[in-house]
């Protein structure tokens, strides 16, 4: 059971110690001179959300989410190690930057981090991510003016917004289930909106991805290896060759299957539609136990 974690105390120090940040490495990192942290708008267990605002050019398009590993540790009745925590923040990092660029999710600038020597004489790492500043959905719904109005002369409107927001997340969702992710936490809110085109053309996007597992294991198509051995007598060295978009489950679970097999795997397919590079790098490394090998062809 998670709990708001953080005194009030911990938090002007946390944010007094990002914006010491900010200040010293604004000359030679992604910070801008002026940059500024503005109050606080959200917070959790083990994160402050801040938006970020720039005094010269008056910007603040972006919010920072702020990771405490301390408060990380502390969170919980249960006990979490280091690695584990780790393993946490670098896969909400990987899932957000795979997903970035997608209409129907929050998409995110850059993140670092960085140690400090906490009031406590302890240490701390603070994990940084800067994001696109959106609407909370709840902040959205409050300020739809037909939701003022009397249901009777809003009912038809409030049956378009509700398809509107399930066509959308499902359309993100939809995307996630292809690359084998299931997002595990979906709630309000985790749903927030994109209003630049305006209040009456919304774009919902799917955010916090720390519990997302992913379903790729190489092992729902060892029914078609088995014939392929069947067939053939072996699977060592031989060659499976996959035309067509690779991007997705089909093509993801069959380069699994084939780096666990020693298997020689190609993907033919435009550059665009090969698989996620994290999981390439994760079948080459499989591939050096198995003896596979793993190949793209863009002119097959």
């Amino acid at each position: 059971t998670y709990m708001n974690t953080f005194e009030n105390s911990e938090l002007t120090e946390i944010l007094g110690t990002v914006q010491h940040h900010i200040d010293c490495s604004s000359n030679y990192s992604h910070w801008k001179k002026g940059d500024r942290i503005k109050n606080v708008i959200g917070s959790g267990a083990f994160a402050i959300v801040c938006p970020l605002y720039n005094e010269f050019t008056s910007s603040d398009d972006s919010v920072l989410k702020i990771i405490s590993l301390n408060h990380f540790l502390n969170a919980s009745n249960e006990v979490i190690n280091r690695e584990d925590l780790i393993n946490y923040i670098q896969r909400e990092i990987k899932t957000m930057e795979k997903y970035s660029g997608e209409k129907n999710f929050v998409k995110i600038h850059w993140f670092e981090s960085f140690e400090y020597i906490t009031s406590k004489h302890e240490k701390n790492t603070l994990v940084i991510i800067k994001m696109e500043r959106l609407m909370p959905l709840s902040n959205y719904l409050d300020n739809i003016d037909f939701l003022k109005h009397s249901f009777s002369t809003t009912s038809y409107y409030i049956e378009k917004l509700v398809i509107n927001i399930s066509v959308q997340i499902l359309t993100g969702l939809s995307l996630m289930a292809q690359q084998g992710d299931v997002h595990r936490d979906l709630k309000v809110e985790n749903i927030l909106v994109d209003t630049r085109n305006g209040m009456d053309k919304p774009i919902f996007k799917i955010a916090d991805f720390g519990i997302v597992t992913n379903t790729h294991s190489g092992t729902k198509f060892w029914a078609d290896f088995l014939t392929l051995k069947e067939k053939f007598g072996k699977l060592q060295g031989l060659k499976f060759v996959y035309m067509g978009d690779a991007r997705y489950n089909m093509g993801n679970s069959l380069m699994v299957g084939c780096a666990k097999l020693g298997m020689h795997f190609v993907a033919c397919a435009p550059k665009k539609y090969f698989p996620n590079e994290d999981l390439i790098n994760q079948c080459h490394e499989i591939a050096k136990e198995t003896g596979a090998v793993i190949e793209f062809e863009e002119d097959p």
